[in-house]
């Protein structure tokens, strides 16, 4: 069976790089870490992992991603893609 995923967006590949290890820090191999610098890139994976039948079980966003699309976009893509997962907005 596939783990759960847990989506981590933000421009900026360091903070990306700390949010992931710090997730599977406390949370271990419970979940599959996926990281993404654009919300373009994220919003793509997110409409794969649903063709795929995978689970999302939470995104977490960065609010600013210049330039393009910013975590609004991410934010309103997950709720329509993925209505039951957690959604935090830094």
């Amino acid at each position: 069976m596939n783990k759960s995923r847990i989506l981590v967006v933000d421009d900026e590949p360091f903070i990306v790089s700390l949010a992931v290890a710090s997730l599977k820090r406390r949370f271990s191999d419970r979940y599959e870490y996926v990281g993404k610098t654009n919300a373009e890139d994220a919003v793509s994976w997110l409409i794969k992992e649903a063709a795929s039948r995978n689970n999302v079980f939470a995104v977490l966003t960065d609010f600013k991603m210049p330039p393009g699309d910013d975590g609004r976009s991410v934010v309103r893509n997950t709720r329509r893609i993925f209505p039951r997962a957690f959604v935090a907005l830094w």
